[in-house]
């Protein structure tokens, strides 16, 4: 309750920040009283993006393999294969 009574009031009005503040109060204050971590979050936020890129690489990977016309089944050997993916 510090930040908002303390704190918030003391944002520029100009401020970008201060509607954000204000409008997401509870989860903002949620957020101070329960240690934001900062290791854990950089984790959360690396391992979502490596998901992102996998996923993405897959997708380019089935496009070229759409081109030489392939059936479907050999594209898809083909991905579990070349990515190491179960079955």
């Amino acid at each position: 309750m510090y930040f908002f009574t303390r704190k918030v009031p003391k944002v520029p009005v100009s401020s970008v920040l201060r509607p954000f503040l204000i409008g997401n109060r509870a989860e903002v204050k949620q957020m101070c009283i329960t240690e934001y971590n900062e290791a854990e979050t950089m984790q959360l936020f690396k391992e979502h993006a490596h998901r992102e890129g996998r996923a993405e690489s897959i997708r380019g990977t089935i496009q070229i393999l759409r081109g030489p016309g392939l059936a479907e089944v050999q594209i898809k050997d083909a991905i579990i294969q070349h990515f190491d993916l179960q079955t």
